[in-house]
């Protein structure tokens, strides 16, 4: 049995209502042009906007980050090492002090250093103490080295140049400081020899 035509027979039919979650976003809207680009469009040619990121970048910041943790396990390692062996990393030279004398308001003596950045190789300063009491070297290294004479007037010492330096012995005067107590002066003369030093020294004394 056919159902009779009702007064709603000719008017349009609506679909179920969709509820609203909120405002919407114009952005979002469905369209029918966006729907058909979006079926026809493989995945891989769609692209997304990642973070540029070289991975040659990222090895080489991995390869430097273990080089440091390594080179500091390293010296921890080394140190406590040369610390359980009674020394030290870096080895600092023996330095032997020598008679020292007064002269014009400061204490002169003669150092010897062994070891070190030469290791094997002796070294001779002639130092200064200064007015607080603390020495400085008083000119370069040499190789060897006599006594110390003083007179009226100077320090004498006689003193063998380093191979690199010619090794030749040359006697060092340092003069006393003007009134004013001004920086001494140094003077230098060539000799032959140590036996040519010593006898040097020997005449100083005797006068």
């Amino acid at each position: 049995m056919i159902a009779p035509f009702g007064p709603g027979f000719l008017s349009p039919r609506r679909g179920p209502r969709l509820r609203s979650t909120g405002s919407r976003d114009p952005s979002r809207a469905w369209h029918p042009e966006r729907a058909c680009l979006e079926a026809q469009t493989p995945p891989e040619a769609i692209q997304l906007d990642r973070p540029s990121y070289s991975p040659l970048l990222g090895q080489v910041a991995l390869g430097l980050r273990s080089l440091l943790v390594r080179s500091a396990i390293f010296f921890v390692l080394a140190a406590a090492l040369a610390w359980a062996l009674g020394g030290t990393l870096f080895p600092r030279p023996e330095r032997v002090e020598g008679p020292s004398v007064d002269f014009d308001s400061h204490r002169w003596n003669v150092r010897m250093s062994v070891g070190g950045d030469h290791p094997g190789e002796a070294r001779f300063e002639l130092m200064r103490a200064t007015i607080k009491g603390d020495s400085e070297p008083f000119g370069g290294e040499f190789a060897d080295a006599t006594a110390l004479v003083v007179t009226d007037a100077s320090l004498f010492v006689a003193m063998r140049r380093r191979e690199q330096d010619g090794g030749q012995w040359v006697l060092r005067r340092v003069a006393r400081g003007g009134p004013k107590q001004a920086e001494q002066t140094e003077q230098t003369e060539p000799l032959d020899s140590r036996l040519d030093a010593e006898q040097r020294l020997e005449l100083l004394v005797g006068r």
